[in-house]
């Protein structure tokens, strides 16, 4: 099923296509369309792709394990601040045409 930010929170558990900007960011590659963000947690970076328009497929999730933690002394952990993000691992991914 094609998804975008406003269908993705129900398409989360199934197998989805992403049509967006391939970039890269602190924890891993991403695909970008529109407002939606997915992270592609097993792909550390795009290499040469990175600017390409890509179609990304694979199970959609959604998870808080890369969420920002504050220790009881206060120290804070590297992650991301939110409502959590979505992500794919082994996803199969071509140029968009």
């Amino acid at each position: 099923m094609k998804i975008d930010a406003t269908t993705a929170a129900k398409a989360v558990g199934h197998e989805v296509e992403i049509t967006g900007l391939a970039q890269d960011a602190k924890l891993s590659a991403v695909v970008v369309d529109g407002d939606l963000i997915v992270y592609l947690l097993d792909r550390p970076s795009w290499g040469a792709q990175a600017g390409t328009r890509v179609i990304v497929r694979g199970m959609l999730e959604h998870t808080h394990d890369l969420d920002v933690r504050v220790s009881p002394s206060g120290a804070i952990s590297q992650g991301v601040s939110g409502a959590g993000l979505y992500a794919i691992h082994g996803a199969t991914v071509e140029p968009a045409r």
